[in-house]
């Protein structure tokens, strides 16, 4: 029972102080660090246009898979050049499986989507060494998958 009083009165003297310094209209010395420093608003996201909000609810099955980039700049240890590279052609290819039309039927989609994944593959190759590409070539992802859609399968 002492400890239930003891609690309450602990939690009614920080709602009271709390009132108090809120009512504080000047600063004070007394103020604590916490308070007064504290962070600024987070900026406002920019907000999504329908389409966009629609692909990002609900993700057509068509086989489409973005660059796992963060996956590729460590493993591949990409210079910050081939990581600007790489991020640009990411958005390129992204934007395009964005534009195909909602209504496309899967059987002429997914052939499309499967094209636009393998060049996505050669352009992606051509900026990175031949190391980067033999590495590239035996990636899997957490799912065991090849990363490159091009890339032979395992002997």
């Amino acid at each position: 029972m002492k400890n239930l009083i003891r609690t309450a009165t602990l939690a009614l003297a920080a709602v009271v102080s709390s009132f108090a310094v809120a009512q504080n209209t000047q600063p004070e010395e007394s103020v604590t660090p916490a308070v007064q420093e504290r962070p600024a608003p987070a900026k406002a996201r920019p907000t999504l246009d329908a389409r966009e909000q629609a692909v990002m609810q609900k993700p057509v099955a068509d086989g489409f898979q973005p660059m796992n980039l963060g996956l590729l700049i460590k493993r591949l240890e990409l210079t910050p050049q081939q990581q600007e590279e790489a991020k640009q052609l990411n958005a390129r290819y992204m934007k395009m499986h964005r534009s195909l039309p909602e209504n496309m039927p899967m059987d002429k989609r997914i052939p499309k989507v499967k094209s636009m994944m393998e060049e996505r593959d050669v352009a992606f190759k051509a900026f990175l060494t031949k190391e980067q590409v033999e590495t590239y070539g035996t990636l899997l992802t957490p799912t065991g998958a090849k990363v490159s859609p091009t890339a032979e399968p395992a002997k």
